[in-house]
């Protein structure tokens, strides 16, 4: 049984769904728009069989509208040189693990030695050592340092990685692990 008056009386609250406790023609019990008194579902399903046409008309569209977007970015980078760089200063800001892997990812990536690390390990491993240097323990900001570096062979995994702080990072530059403690007196 229909609700008398849901229609009106949602769109008069400025709701943008009522509810009609009536199926619609293809047999749907959802909610209905407001606006054009449509189902939600039988909304829901056209949209996701139109979506392959939708992609193509876009992807036509816009390689009509390229060599002008293209022209507009170059553009807009020219003139507006401070401006992206406080947009990327404040995204590292305020992305700084995303900012890190992107780098460190990048790093193996070139040096065709292969593997990812995500943001969450880099963090787990952060957390698994307290903020302290792996090296000389001090509570300091750490910077991801490969165990085995990618000079001798070294993956960009999780289990590579461990936390030093920037003077320790600098000391053992590209030096083995073995030979890095041995330098600092740790192993004969």
């Amino acid at each position: 049984m229909p609700l008398p008056g849901a229609r009106k009386a949602a769109a008069g609250a400025g709701l943008l769904r009522y509810f009609s406790g009536q199926p619609c023609v293809n047999g749907h019990l959802s909610e209905r728009f407001t606006c054009s008194g449509s189902c939600v579902d039988c909304n829901a399903e056209k949209r996701r069989a139109d979506l392959p046409k939708h992609r193509a008309a876009c992807k036509k569209s816009y390689q009509k509208r390229r060599p002008a977007v293209l022209e507009w970015q170059k553009q807009y980078r020219e003139n507006n040189p401070e401006a992206i760089k406080m947009r990327k200063q404040r995204w590292r800001r305020e992305n700084p693990d995303t900012d890190r892997t992107y780098n460190l990812n990048r790093r193996a990536m070139l040096a065709s030695v292969g593997g990812k690390v995500t943001g969450a390990e880099i963090r787990a491993i952060i957390d698994r050592q307290a903020g302290r240097c792996a090296a000389c323990g001090a509570k300091a900001k750490l910077e991801m340092d490969h165990i085995l570096p990618l000079a001798l062979g070294g993956r960009t995994e999780a289990s590579n990685f461990q936390g030093l702080c920037k003077p320790c990072n600098i000391r053992k530059r590209s030096q083995h692990p073995i030979d890095f403690n041995r330098s600092r007196g740790l192993l004969l």
